[in-house]
C-alpha cells in the first residue's frame, strides 16, 4: 500500500518542477546519516556476532551506494529525470524497511534492536512525508512507473550478490592465509 501511495502522490499532485540533484541530496544524505549513526555503536562496541553484524552493515552501505547511483543516474538522463525522487523515495523506503525486518528477524545483529527498530519505522515517516512533499508532478508511463515499483527488489537483489562475491572472495583469501601460519 505505501507503493501505491509513493506512486499516487506525485501522479496527482499539479505543481510541477524541475527534479535537482540539489533537492534529492539532503533528505537522501539525512536518511543515510540517521542509519549510518543508529548503526555505529554495533560496530564500535562488542556484539554477539561480529561477522554477521559487518555483514549487514556492508550490505547498508552497499544498497545506498547503489540507490544513489541509481538516482544519479536517473537525474542525468533526460527521460528519467521526473522519476528521480519517486525512484529514491521508494528506494530508501525499502532500505528502512529491510533493516527493521532484518532486526526483528535477529536482534543479536546489532546493539539495542528496538531503538534501530524505532529509528526504522521514523525514518520511513520521514522519508515518505519528505519526498512525498518534494516529488515533482509525474507524467506516468507504464514500463518507468514499474520498473520504479521493484527498483528496490532488483537493487536489493543486486546488493546481495555483490555480498556473496565479496564474501567468497574474503574467504578464499582467507583460506590462501591459512596455509601460511
Amino acid at each position: 500500500m505505501v507503493k501505491v501511495a509513493c506512486v499516487v502522490i506525485p501522479w496527482s499532485k499539479r505543481a510541477a518542477h524541475t527534479p535537482s540533484l540539489n533537492m534529492l541530496r539532503a533528505p537522501f544524505a539525512l536518511s543515510a546519516l540517521l542509519l549510518l549513526s543508529v548503526m555505529m555503536p554495533s560496530l564500535i562496541f562488542s556484539v554477539r556476532d561480529r561477522g554477521k553484524t559487518n555483514e549487514f552493515f556492508a550490505q547498508i552501505v552497499l544498497f545506498m551506494h547503489a540507490a544513489a547511483g541509481l538516482v544519479c543516474a536517473l537525474l542525468d538522463n533526460s527521460n528519467g529525470k521526473e522519476y528521480a525522487f519517486l525512484y529514491a523515495q521508494l528506494l530508501q523506503l525499502h532500505m528502512y524497511a529491510s533493516c527493521f525486518v532484518a532486526i526483528r528477524r535477529d536482534a543479536s545483529l546489532t546493539l539495542y534492536p528496538t531503538a534501530f527498530k524505532g529509528v526504522c519505522l521514523f525514518g520511513m515517516c520521514v522519508v515518505f512525508a519528505a519526498y512525498g512533499a518534494y516529488t515533482p508532478h509525474v507524467h506516468l508511463q507504464v514500463v518507468p512507473t514499474l520498473g520504479a515499483l521493484f527498483s528496490a527488489e532488483l537493487t536489493g537483489l543486486a546488493v546481495l550478490l555483490a555480498s556473496g562475491v565479496m564474501r567468497g572472495v574474503a574467504n578464499m583469501y582467507e583460506e590462501g592465509l591459512a596455509c601460511y601460519s
